[in-house]
């Protein structure tokens, strides 16, 4: 069911106030035991508890000096590209910048993709996601054919649908990590910063979530849901500041007032305290919609109640997520990667 009112959104999508499951069509369970792919409440509440506290403020701001060298490195590609006057994809780079901060932080600096080095920046990773987006389009919908694929042998499942041999590539490339890691922490060389991943793998989950397979689906989660949905924000957000002149020049004076030094990053906190800047960020995460999909909640004992209709337990559930592009000002068909050219204010 679909109800088309983004009022309710808080309804569906409470804060624990119910025990709610996610749809098994829309969380394609079968493909692994992931997080993203968990569709029972309590097992998703077990597994998500121990990842919480690596993504608050405190933790992020252990991040900040490796998250600012990457940033240097990604601007100064972008002031090489305006000498050169040749044009980035927009994406590429900011999916290879998103994709070594979340790579790093989930498996180490042995687990960095090194992304921006690469000639392509995030390329790669780009165009193995969108493959991966589309077979899971396809896997929703033939369920069986997921199943067998994934029981076939690598070799064999490269040759019966050859689309998939990058994916197979990259999950045996995390398997090999996270086996790794589980290494590391049973000879007690545990990191003095621990990784994401080291955290799960010495946490108080039971041995059936700390498996290689399970983990490394995890990192797979991370690493998927940490690179692209960022690049996606951060390509659609600067194509629409360059598109507005008065937004650009606005953001552009309160951050040289913030750098009187070119090129020197000012603090977290420093940044945090500029009101135009945090506005923009605020827009950008609002209109820039990184996940066009569903994703539907079962609740099992709890009957909603929308306006004169009662909708009992069991029912899958959703928020119309087309009734919100009225709020974006672009169309769907401008949603394609942006390529753009930079020039700097200093």
């Amino acid at each position: 069911m679909h109800i088309s009112d983004p009022d309710f959104y808080s309804e569906i999508y409470h804060l624990k106030a119910h025990r709610t499951h996610r749809d098994k069509f829309y969380n394609l369970e079968i493909l692994g035991p992931g997080l993203a792919f968990t569709t029972n409440h309590e097992v998703h509440a077990r597994r998500r508890a121990p990842l919480a506290p690596y993504f608050s403020m405190q933790s992020i701001q252990v991040l900040v000096p490796r998250i600012t060298s990457l940033v240097h490195q990604m601007n100064q590609h972008l002031r090489d590209a305006v000498a050169a006057g040749t044009v980035i994809h927009a994406n590429h780079l900011f999916t290879a910048f998103a994709m070594d901060v979340i790579a790093e932080y989930s498996l180490g600096e042995e687990g960095t993709t090194g992304s921006l080095k690469r000639p392509n920046f995030g390329k790669w990773w780009y165009d193995l996601t969108q493959k991966q987006v589309q077979m899971n389009a396809f896997f929703r919908h033939f369920p069986l054919v997921a199943r067998a694929m994934i029981s076939l042998p690598d070799a064999l499942a490269v040759k019966a649908m050859p689309a998939l041999e990058n994916f197979i590539w990259w999950q045996a490339n995390l398997r090999a990590q996270v086996k790794a890691v589980l290494e590391t922490n049973e000879k007690g060389n545990v990191p003095s910063t621990p990784t994401v991943i080291h955290a799960l793998a010495a946490s108080k989950l039971p041995p059936s979530d700390k498996t290689v397979v399970r983990l490394a689906a995890e990192a797979n989660l991370l690493l998927g849901a940490g690179a692209e949905t960022t690049a996606a924000t951060i390509s659609r957000t600067t194509y629409h500041i360059l598109a507005n002149p008065d937004v650009l020049k606005r953001l552009q004076e309160e951050l040289v007032a913030a750098m009187p030094v070119a090129h020197e990053m000012p603090s977290l906190s420093k940044l945090n305290q500029l009101p135009y800047l945090n506005a923009v960020i605020e827009e950008g995460l609002r209109t820039a919609l990184p996940v066009l999909s569903r994703s539907p909640r079962v609740f099992q004992n709890h009957a909603l109640k929308y306006k004169d209709w009662v909708i009992p337990p069991g029912v899958s559930l959703t928020i119309l997520q087309c009734s919100l592009f009225h709020t974006i000002p672009y169309s769907l068909s401008s949603l394609s990667p942006y390529t753009f050219s930079l020039t700097y204010p200093w």
